[in-house]
């Protein structure tokens, strides 16, 4: 909610890209080969590799990024953000962009979009949530959510953290906002950290801190809130689906056995 898609295009358009963005896991102009089986969570896809990536670094190993780095040359978003120490230490030499917004407006933002995604929101989010976590890419889907809470929690040094919180409790979201912020900016050499504060930088100051050649070309501005009504319609079309087809097979097994029971005039 801090315009990371608008900032993944700009990167590639400054070809330090492929950049790597949550959209990704669902195959959504991915630069990776996806196969259907993996969209639908029939076989093992990103959510399962960021979920060892967490057994990993939750056990003081080290994080295996290789089918981050064999397809991509940048990452920003989630699941990635919440690894950004590990990426930067098996990484020396990666330059760290922290896009900041005001805290309040990310909040509002963040509950109007991924928090619905999550099942926080209306009673029917609540429901669509419940019956996707059920499927097979959602019981993966909501599993790696989970290991992102921890892998959050931990950098910050709260084990107590929790997405669901900060998206119902107003204060607890926006204080996480400003935490996080301030934790990456203690973290981060200053040398090889941007703050990058979206809608008011671009082009200028992205180049400057690659050090690339800035483009004619006006900085790119997405409408995620359209990309995120895209994805929760695509969520409760398979919620009913879920729901309807198994009462529909049920229904139809039980009106041919009821048929077939009916016996025969003379």
């Amino acid at each position: 909610r801090t315009g990371t898609e608008s900032l993944r295009l700009a990167l590639n358009s400054l070809d330090v890209g492929p950049t790597y963005h949550m959209s990704q896991l669902l195959g959504i102009d991915a630069s990776r080969p996806v196969s259907p089986l993996e969209m639908l969570g029939l076989s093992q896809g990103h959510c399962d590799l960021w979920s060892k990536v967490e057994a990993d670094a939750s056990s003081g190993g080290t994080p295996d990024f290789s089918f981050l780095i064999e397809h991509y040359n940048s990452s920003i978003d989630y699941p990635s953000a919440a690894y950004f120490a590990e990426l930067l230490k098996a990484n020396p030499k990666t330059k760290v962009i922290l896009t900041v917004r005001d805290a309040a407006a990310v909040y509002r933002s963040s509950r109007d979009s991924w928090c619905r995604l999550i099942g926080i929101g209306s009673p029917i989010d609540a429901l669509v949530g419940t019956i996707y976590s059920m499927r097979p890419y959602g019981r993966r889907f909501f599993r790696m959510h989970g290991d992102m809470g921890r892998a959050t929690g931990r950098a910050l040094g709260r084990p107590d953290f929790s997405f669901r919180d900060v998206c119902s409790d107003p204060a607890y979201g926006t204080a996480f906002f400003d935490e996080w912020n301030a934790m990456v900016k203690r973290t981060v050499p200053a040398h090889k950290l941007l703050v990058f504060e979206t809608g008011k930088h671009g082009y200028k100051e992205l180049s400057r801190f690659l050090g690339v050649k800035e483009p004619s070309s006006p900085y790119p501005r997405t409408n995620s809130a359209a990309d995120f009504a895209f994805v929760l319609n695509i969520m409760r079309m398979l919620a009913l689906i879920t729901v309807t087809l198994p009462a529909l097979l049920v229904w139809c097994v039980c009106t041919r056995g009821n048929g077939a029971a009916k016996p025969k005039r003379s």
